[in-house]
């Protein structure tokens, strides 16, 4: 198992994400996920800002991976999705489809967060089969729905 820190939701000050982070080069944490997922207009820190955080936490000793909007709804939003899609230094985590299709048509790697619908274990196989190595299950399922799928999986 490995420690991991998510995306941060909240709305925080530039100085405050960065010293944030700078604390987390120092933490335990092994896995680090950075980006915007709630709302494009949250411009204090930049996609160039978080590719640079992630560069100092890669140097740091840690795995980053970059997370995208949960919901992607202009045509400048998928244009954004798509170039974060596109880096080749850091794993993405799609947590909308329009990632994923952007990810797997590259045949890249990636992870999904909560917001993507993965309720049974024929998700699950289709999207491993399309590039998904890591997972998160939604906010509303629970550790039964978990072992089901441990269950069921191929």
């Amino acid at each position: 198992m490995k420690l991991s820190i998510g995306p941060i939701q909240y709305f925080w000050p530039r100085q405050e994400v960065l010293n944030f982070y700078q604390s987390i080069a120092d933490s335990g944490a092994e896995i680090v996920y950075l980006g915007e997922t709630i709302c494009s207009k949250r411009r204090e820190i930049k996609p160039e800002d978080w590719v640079a955080i992630g560069r100092e936490l890669k140097g740091a000793g840690k795995e980053v991976v970059l997370s995208t909007l949960t919901l992607v709804e202009a045509a400048s939003e998928s244009a954004a999705v798509k170039r974060l899609c596109e880096n080749e230094e850091f794993m993405v985590e799609a947590n909308d489809t329009s990632a994923i299709q952007f990810l797997s048509s590259a045949g890249r790697p990636f992870a999904t967060g909560p917001s993507v619908n993965i309720y049974n274990h024929r998700t699950l196989s289709l999207l491993a089969r399309l590039g998904l190595k890591r997972w998160l299950l939604p906010v509303e399922l629970g550790l039964d729905t978990l072992a089901q799928l441990q269950d069921q999986r191929p």
